[in-house]
This record gives C-alpha cells, sequence and structure tokens, in this order.
C-alpha cells in the first residue's frame, strides 16, 4: 500500500502520544465505558484432548475404574503400581531416580527436539538421547523408539554422522593343505562329582 493511502494507520499508530482533537475527521475514535463481556456471561470450554496412554493409570488411580475384561484389568492395576498421581500430574516412580513426569504424545515431540538440537542439544545417539530425557526427569513408554525415529530423521545426524575410514579390501580365504586342519576341539575331564548327584 503506497504511504499517501496509508494515512489511517499511520494517525492509529501515534493515537496514543497525539492530541485527539487535532486528528482528522475519517479518525473515528470509540471509547468503552465497561467491557464488551460481563463476567457472568463468560464461559470457559475446556479443550478435549484425546486419550493417550497415561488416560487409564490416571482414571485408575483417581477413581479406582478398570476395564471389564479380567486379564485388562489385571494389567491395568499391576501397570498403575508404578505410577502415582501428584496434584494432576501423573508421575513414574522409581528405585533408583527420582519421579519422573509423563508426557503426552505432543509434549515428548517437544521435549526429545529441545534436548536434541536445542539450546544445549549436542545432537547425541538415540540411547544417550534417551538416558539425558530420563535424567531431565521426563518419561513415557516409547522414549527409546521415538529419540531412535527422531534421530534417524535428523538432517544434521545424517550428515555429519562418523563414517568408517577404514580402507576397503577384499575378503581373503586361509588356505589349508588338507580339509578339516583347521578345526579344533578342546577335550575337558573328568569332572569332580557335585555335592548330592552321584
Amino acid at each position: 500500500m503506497p504511504r499517501e493511502e496509508n494515512t489511517q494507520a499511520d494517525f492509529l499508530s501515534k493515537l496514543a502520544s497525539a492530541n485527539p482533537t487535532n486528528l482528522p475527521i475519517d479518525v473515528w475514535i470509540e471509547v468503552l465505558d465497561r467491557p464488551n463481556m460481563e463476567k457472568s456471561s463468560t464461559t470457559a470450554f475446556p479443550i478435549m484432548r484425546a486419550n493417550d496412554w497415561r488416560t487409564p493409570v490416571k482414571e485408575y488411580l483417581l477413581t479406582g475404574t478398570v476395564s471389564p475384561e479380567r486379564l485388562e484389568a489385571i494389567k491395568l492395576t499391576k501397570r498403575a503400581s508404578g505410577y502415582s498421581m501428584i496434584d494432576g500430574v501423573l508421575y513414574k516412580r522409581s528405585t533408583s531416580a527420582p519421579l519422573l513426569k509423563c508426557l503426552s504424545s505432543e509434549e515428548n515431540i517437544y521435549v526429545l527436539r529441545e534436548m536434541h538440537e536445542g539450546v544445549c542439544g549436542l545432537h547425541a545417539g538415540f540411547r544417550a538421547l534417551a538416558a539425558q530425557v530420563t535424567r531431565a526427569g521426563f518419561y513415557w513408554p516409547t522414549i527409546l523408539q521415538d529419540s531412535r525415529d527422531l534421530v534417524n530423521k535428523c538432517d544434521e545426524c545424517q550428515r555429519f554422522a562418523l563414517v568408517s575410514r577404514q580402507p576397503l579390501a577384499e575378503m581373503t580365504t586361509i588356505p589349508s593343505p588338507w580339509p578339516f586342519c583347521h578345526w579344533g576341539m578342546d577335550i575337558l575331564g573328568p569332572f569332580p562329582k557335585a555335592t548330592g548327584r552321584r
């Protein structure tokens, strides 16, 4: 848009520091005496998220509900014994580590990317990346597979990965003067009898 046709936007940008009496006629100013929405009329609608791997464990820990199928209920109760709910957040318990915060699929993608290629990212291998995420205090069941997928798709990791610099050579066979001369056999025994055995 040419500058001559952009006078209204120019005046509006200077309105905060300008005198309102010096504005041209074609600029309209509206002053609101009260908010356009009353507090009582506002309604907040929660965002419905799709069920992820944490949903059955959370429901079991909060309400004690399990699947009507017997095997599924047994699996859930065993799996839920390793988790805790603190202030509505699911944590994985461990014997040798602090509580690990359980993440959804959207959150774990962000954490993996940040750890791998973020400010402090060092483009480590997938095992080191999974260990780094765990040490940072996060958990989800497919952490190793997700970190492997991310490292395999990372352009810089594929471009600058270590390549074997060893010169190529053909395989050579070892000549033998007669068949089976390079085979060997260790003969052991007799062994002492074990206690309680004859």
